[in-house]
């Protein structure tokens, strides 16, 4: 993941000075260049379905589409009714795609388009009667390119997050690294006690969305 698709906000806490020695660190994921996803077993496919597993812990069917149409949701339907047949003590099952769902909200020429979201939420009632019949309680997940990137924004996936994109992971020791550096350099350029708190200040704790 690039700089540009990650916004980092670096706040002090434990004191009013913005050089303090701790910074607490707040990291919002835009996005994954699936592009970049490394093959695993000779295809992306394979290596989608693998990272998915990693970082699910539950049922889950991995999809590496493109996009959701017919074709691919009687997949799913199938890959669903399956896994329903197979595993009487199942929960929970999170369906992985490397693209969010669609605003339900379209509007198209004047008229209202069925979203993926629409369509999803439709095929999970139908999933939910599967289950009821079996007399299974299963609740259904989508983990699309937002809820991925924000698990592999987590520090314990920085390993993981280099070895399936082979890029640099911005996490909270990155950040903190940095401003150690930063620190450093100041060195005896900056006095605490002349440090003047300014109104403007607070803006930066909202954006960060601090105890402040």
């Amino acid at each position: 993941m690039t700089a540009g698709q990650m916004k980092a906000m670096a706040t002090t806490s434990g004191a009013s000075s913005p050089y303090a020695a701790k910074a607490s660190l707040y990291i919002a994921v835009v996005s994954l260049n699936w592009s970049k996803l490394r093959t695993w077993d000779g295809s992306q496919n394979k290596a989608f379905e693998e990272l998915c597993c990693q970082l699910a812990h539950a049922g889950w069917q991995t999809k590496f589409f493109s996009s959701l149409g017919s074709t691919q949701w009687e997949q799913i339907d199938k890959s669903v009714k399956t896994a329903l047949g197979k595993h009487p003590r199942l929960t929970r099952y999170v369906a992985c795609l490397p693209f969010d769902r669609a605003d339900p909200r379209i509007v198209k020429k004047g008229k209202p388009q069925k979203s993926a979201m629409s369509e999803w939420n439709e095929h999970v009632k139908t999933w939910s009667t599967w289950a009821a019949e079996r007399n299974m309680a299963v609740t259904f997940d989508y983990w699309g390119d937002h809820e991925i990137a924000e698990r592999l924004a987590l520090e314990v996936h920085q390993g993981r997050h280099y070895f399936w994109f082979h890029e640099e992971h911005f996490g909270p020791a990155w950040f903190q690294q940095r401003f150690e550096e930063a620190r450093g350099n100041i060195d005896e350029r900056y006095t605490p006690e002349l440090n003047v708190d300014l109104p403007v200040a607070r803006l930066f704790e909202g954006l960060g969305r601090s105890a402040e």
